[in-house]
């Protein structure tokens, strides 16, 4: 019953998404509840499943300023809910990566100049983001612009994420630093000095 369902909403409802250029495989799934804005700039790949209550925003200009956003999600990828996801530069999710309820990623902030009348007057200042195959991002996670978090690595939940990380790594924290490193000679997770 339950694959007759997603194959029905799969079939009708990301229908209508298609329609305005998300590009999603027939085998992957987002759930109920979402928010997508920019479909033409989202692509989907095989076997991956979005659930419910993502927000997805692609924004093509901010004020005047272009924009150039792209959202790439692998295959076998598995987001979870209440997934936040604010595109103006590239962001991209590869392969088997998992990402915990409630994470939010970003690839742009606001400029600082303090002398206009908002912050929000400022320009945004974009940057890449990449999660690397087989990365698991843990609950409410903040991943910034600018980021890479390497192959393997795991971030733990809350964890706030303001520089890139190596892979095969366990991180976390505010800021989010190394914790552990995989040594592949013994098969086991070593904890970093400092």
């Amino acid at each position: 019953m339950k694959k007759l369902f997603i194959a029905f909403y799969n079939i009708f409802v990301l229908t209508f998404y298609r329609l305005f250029g998300l590009k999603i495989a027939v085998s992957s799934y987002i759930g109920f509840g979402k928010h997508l804005k920019g479909c033409r700039f989202i692509r989907v790949g095989k076997n991956s499943r979005i659930r419910r209550g993502v927000t997805i925003n692609c924004y093509k200009n901010y004020r005047g300023q272009k924009l150039n956003p792209s959202l790439k999600v692998g295959n076998n990828v598995y987001i979870n809910t209440g997934f936040l996801c604010l595109v103006t530069n590239s962001i991209t999710i590869k392969d088997n990566v998992t990402i915990g309820p409630n994470v939010s990623v970003m690839s742009h902030n606001h400029g600082l100049d303090p002398e206009k009348e908002s912050y929000l007057d400022n320009e945004l200042i974009t940057k890449p983001v990449i999660i690397e195959q087989g990365a698991w991002i843990g609950d409410k996670s903040v991943i910034l612009p600018g980021v890479t978090i390497g192959e393997k690595t795991i971030i733990g939940a809350g964890s706030v994420v303001t520089k890139s990380i190596d892979g095969y790594c366990i991180a976390a924290g505010n800021p989010c630093r190394v914790l552990k490193r995989y040594n592949f000679e013994k098969k086991t997770w070593e904890k970093v000095n400092g």
